[in-house]
């Protein structure tokens, strides 16, 4: 009995202390549990985030897509990050003909790409692409990770980090509200 028992705490204790791909990919050490949270729904109740109550949020959407935007507003641009979340209407096909074309287009932001990688995100394929630039007098990173959701739609996900400081915290920050996405059947 008592070798059950430590075989179920090795098994509860590793699976708590698993990460995910995207966290492992980054080198995210911490979960970041934000204080006094919502459930936020995009407009047509597609999938919902846990944002803090705080943050402002925008929704678009139109018949190709649904999006939610959100960002802390109390704080200045180059301490905070901005996350767009997108569920898009259309066929995802993650081939080397796709990524090319969101190489290019990263390329005619004229921003450098630094790496990609093809993964898991809540049990879905997806890609994700980190790039650098720089827009006005801001240096700016940014992680976009586009995942398949059903054969007829997908997610694009954005995240901007303005600034030098801070930014593997703040990028962290963002997939540890990503990982809170629940897509509504």
């Amino acid at each position: 009995m008592k070798k059950i028992l430590i075989i179920l705490s090795i098994v509860s204790f590793t699976f708590s202390c698993s990460k995910s791909e995207l966290k492992k990919d980054f080198k995210c050490n911490s979960n970041y549990n934000f204080k006094k949270t919502i459930i936020t729904s995009d407009f047509k109740n597609k999938f919902s985030l846990e944002i803090p109550k705080s943050w402002n949020i925008k929704y678009f959407y139109n018949s190709f897509q649904t999006s939610l935007m959100t960002a802390d507003s109390l704080k200045t641009l180059t301490k905070s990050f901005i996350l767009d979340v997108s569920l898009n209407s259309g066929e995802l096909n993650l081939n080397n003909n796709f990524k090319e074309k969101v190489i290019n287009n990263i390329k005619k932001e004229h921003l450098k790409l630094i790496k990609y990688k093809n993964i898991k995100f809540k049990e879905k394929d997806a890609i994700w692409f980190w790039s650098k630039g720089k827009q006005n007098k801001y240096n700016y990173n940014v992680l976009k990770l586009i995942a398949k959701n059903t054969a007829t739609s997908y997610f694009e996900i954005e995240t901007k980090i303005y600034g030098d400081s801070l930014i593997e915290e703040r990028l962290c920050k963002s997939i540890s509200i990503l990982e809170t996405l629940k897509i509504v059947k």
